[in-house]
């Protein structure tokens, strides 16, 4: 019973249990589960727990029900309470748009949740071993996953406990065998169609010939990483805490608390961003999460993320949302005197007018030749028909035809400032000022517009 002995340390060791609790056990009835309740079985006087078999009938076999026979069996060896569940989990992930293993995962997570209300169990324990944390962690990385992913299985999630983290599928087999204790094999797990069975049947035994001991160095690493990750976590919590903010139907952040911060940290502030507004991270990698942490600057920058969600960075703020609540807002026509500023809406940004000797231009502020305005200065949206010379350009250009060429979103164009004097647009704010009113040698005195 030396494998009892690791587990129980194991346990030990990472505080999975409390004395007195009763312990739900999901059992398929492959090894890793069997040998999990029956370990958990032999372990009740030491941890001084109560044992609960739980198994679920996917009917996806037609055969299925024998493994509910199998498990049933092996709690009634073990004199173990047992719950049977069946579900039809096929025509769920149909129903949901969802993938066979996903439909599996959150109806198998929903019953467990429930059985452990029924029979009073503080803790679910599942049959994931060291085999499955290493495809797992292969398997996020192939996918492009960030640290957070690396993590690989977490050894404890609320209520959800995993004993047999740290052990190895060889000796899951090799314990069953010394105790003459049968198991079933899931047909499905045999030929390698899924990319986790590829993983486990292709590229693992490379590492293997490559070093023997590659699966302990590789579980040393995800122990580093999950050390590294809860630190940066933690920092990255209470930073959130202060930064992200809602605004009507958005999650915010100004972009000036925002750009000071480590790049990791941005990250980890915009993942955060989107979990408040989607409510989970299912289908959002970390290529999204680079996108936006590439381009936050960027004014105008839009990214679409899975779930119908947008991300839009505005005058001053990173907004994260639903895309049916990015609606355009027209900004009110008013004239700009020079030494004065006025409040933009609806983000509130301000523009500030000034004539100055020096001037360094920047996506928010606009260094204009003064000489060549022709006052006065109006502040407004877009208008039909509206053509401007953007910087560097030969010859004018539709606004409209200019906003396509910058692949500014529809919902945006209106929201965006657009100065002009008596007779031409002289900057189209956050883009480009008109090459008729540049600065040039023969300039005296320089126009600044700001918006802050």
């Amino acid at each position: 019973m030396r494998l009892a002995e690791k587990v129980f340390e194991f346990i030990r060791k990472n505080n999975l249990i409390t004395p007195g609790e009763t312990i739900l056990a999901a059992v398929s009835g492959g090894p890793d589960s069997t040998a999990l309740a029956f370990l958990l079985n032999s372990l009740q006087k030491e941890l001084k727990t109560t044992l609960v078999i739980f198994h679920l009938d996917h009917m996806v076999r037609k055969n299925s029900y024998k493994d509910t026979k199998f498990v049933e069996k092996l709690a009634q060896a073990l004199e173990a309470e047992f719950l049977a569940y069946r579900y039809d989990v096929p025509a769920y992930a149909i129903q949901n748009k969802l993938s066979l293993q996903e439909a599996a995962r959150k109806v198998r997570y929903n019953l467990l949740a429930e059985a452990a209300e029924k029979t009073g169990a503080a803790k679910i324990a599942t049959g994931h071993q060291a085999n499955d944390q290493v495809e797992t962690f292969f398997l996020r990385l192939l996918r492009g996953a960030a640290l957070t992913g690396l993590k690989s299985i977490p050894v404890k999630r609320g209520e959800i406990i995993r004993p047999l983290l740290s052990t190895s599928r060889k000796e899951i087999l090799d314990f069953l065998k010394e105790q003459n204790q049968h198991f079933l094999t899931d047909p499905s797990n045999i030929k390698p169609i899924y990319l986790r069975n590829r993983v486990r049947k292709e590229l693992v035994p490379v590492l293997e010939s490559l070093n023997p001991a590659y699966q302990s160095v590789l579980l040393n690493n995800i122990n580093l990483i999950n050390e590294e990750e809860q630190l940066l976590e933690l920092l990255s919590t209470e930073l959130a805490e202060n930064l992200i903010k809602e605004d009507g139907d958005f999650t915010v952040i100004e972009a000036d608390s925002f750009e000071g911060l480590a790049a990791s940290l941005k990250r980890r502030i915009i993942r955060q961003a989107i979990l408040e507004v989607k409510g989970d991270l299912r289908t959002i990698e970390s290529k999204h999460i680079g996108l936006i942490a590439d381009n936050y600057y960027k004014f105008g920058f839009t990214l679409e993320l899975p779930g119908d969600l947008l991300f839009y960075r505005d005058y001053k703020l990173l907004r994260f949302g639903r895309k049916e609540n990015f609606k355009p807002v027209k900004l009110k026509s008013r004239l700009l005197k020079i030494g004065s500023s006025i409040k933009l809406k609806p983000d509130g940004s301000v523009l500030e007018a000034s004539i100055s000797k020096k001037c360094e231009s920047s996506q928010f502020k606009a260094c204009l030749d003064y000489a060549k305005i022709k006052l006065p200065l109006r502040v407004r949206s877009r208008q039909a028909g509206d053509r401007f010379e953007p910087l560097g350009s030969k010859g004018s250009k539709k606004l409209q035809d200019y906003f396509v060429d910058k692949k500014v979103p529809k919902f945006s164009r209106d929201t965006i400032a657009v100065i002009e004097d008596k007779e031409k647009i002289i900057w189209v704010s956050g883009f480009s000022i008109d090459e008729r009113v540049k600065i040039d040698k023969s300039t005296k005195e320089i126009l600044k517009l700001e918006l802050r």
